[in-house]
């Protein structure tokens, strides 16, 4: 029989935390990623596979074509409305507060927290879902564009994928309901050390993770992912300001360890009131400062720091971020 198509207009995704490796916990704790805009990539199966020729078989056709593993990528894009993904882009949250507003301040960690997701997407009669199990961020950005809003973007790899006997029940997930930052909520400046840069026309931090996914000989679904292992976090702000001297240039030049901070604030009339979006490290380098002669305008610079590590501060209406692996706090 046939059915009308699967709409947009239908779809849904959550995240919940995992409390073991591609498990389910008996009560999933449900929560959005923001405000989907864009198609989102998840992280569907692929098969990997391999032709096998017998030499005198005098054939060129294949003796056989051997299924070997699935990888599991993905890429969920999303407009900013609090901090939960950046929990399993670093790793680890402290929730901190006796009422609304409620502060959680979000680190890296050695280890990522993994996290499961639920899709859903129907005709306007069935509904359609399906589960990818153990899924930790490999690569999570964070960025505003001139005149533009804050986005965010995670690029996970799963290690299990079903479509399940019965789906999770999405209406209780936990979600801010309000707008997106945007570039006017700027409520101080970004800081690179000493230096406060006026004209900031877009931002971008990137947390790369590095994750490998292992595969090893065993009795059990050997064909998914056994873990993904981390190794070394790297770390990035890029940004392309105006400069007003030759500051950056100067700390370039003298291998100065700087700093740097960045606050949005957003005065929502909803029931989340204040929420505040900060981002602060530790400390990095300045790698990359040109400072071209323009042939017109303002000199315009794309600056690049390696950053140590990265805090960020969320000040919202939601009571409880997930933890991660607090093992550092």
């Amino acid at each position: 029989m046939t059915t009308g198509s699967l709409k947009a207009a239908t779809a849904s995704l959550v995240l919940w935390p995992e409390d073991e490796w591609k498990t389910i916990p008996d009560v999933p704790v449900l929560y959005s990623f923001g405000i989907l805009r864009d198609k989102v990539d998840l992280p569907d199966p692929e098969r990997a596979y391999e032709y096998y020729r017998t030499i005198g078989s005098g054939s060129r056709i294949p003796n056989c074509l051997d299924k070997n593993e699935l990888t599991m990528a993905g890429m969920i894009p999303f407009t900013v409305q609090h901090g939960i993904p950046f929990v399993f882009g670093l790793g680890q949250c402290a929730n901190t507060g006796s009422s609304s507003p409620w502060t959680h301040t979000i680190k890296t960690a050695e280890v990522l927290p993994s996290f499961g997701i639920q899709a859903g997407i129907g005709d306007g009669t069935s509904d359609f879902y399906r589960q990818y199990l153990g899924c930790k961020v490999n690569r999570m950005t964070i960025e505003g564009t001139e005149k533009g809003v804050v986005k965010g973007s995670l690029d996970i790899l799963a290690g299990y994928t079903e479509i399940p006997l019965s789906e999770i029940d999405v209406s209780g997930v936990q979600m801010a309901l309000c707008s997106p930052y945007q570039f006017h909520h700027t409520s101080a400046n970004l800081k690179l050390g000493e230096y406060e840069v006026a004209r900031l026309k877009s931002w971008r931090l990137t947390v790369d993770n590095k994750l490998e996914s292992r595969y090893y000989w065993q009795d059990t679904d050997a064909h998914f992912p056994y873990e993904h292992e981390e190794f070394e976090q790297e770390i990035e702000l890029t940004a392309t300001l105006s400069p007003y001297d030759l500051t950056l240039w100067e700390n370039l030049l003298a291998e100065d360890e700087i700093g740097f901070s960045f606050e949005i604030t957003r005065i929502s009339t909803d029931p989340n009131g204040v929420l505040s979006f900060t981002d602060a490290t530790l400390t990095g380098f300045i790698v990359k400062a040109p400072h071209p002669l323009p042939e017109r305008g303002p000199m315009e610079t794309d600056i690049t720091m390696k950053l140590f590590g990265l805090e960020i501060v969320v000040t919202d209406g939601i009571e409880t971020y997930p933890e991660g692996n607090p093992e550092v706090l």
